[in-house]
């Protein structure tokens, strides 16, 4: 898995629209470009806020998995 800023490509390659809310890049400079796989490349885009709830939500799996507890108050 590869995690582009879209601010750092060039041309075509800054267009793109979040999977999960479907702002676009013109709405959202944080946008990041995520790219899975290595033969059949898979490419998805996240607004800044989508791509921080995903990190979030694995985050909490990950721990989870670990046997630690999330507290919430």
């Amino acid at each position: 898995m590869k995690i582009v800023d879209i601010n750092t490509l060039k041309g075509s390659d800054r267009h793109g629209s979040c999977i999960e809310c479907e702002k676009d890049f013109a709405e959202d400079k944080g946008m990041k470009r995520i790219v899975f796989g290595t033969d059949q490349k898979r490419t998805i885009f996240l607004c800044d806020k989508c791509y921080h709830d995903l990190l979030k939500e694995m985050t909490k799996k990950r721990l989870k998995e670990m046997g630690v507890e999330i507290c919430r108050k």
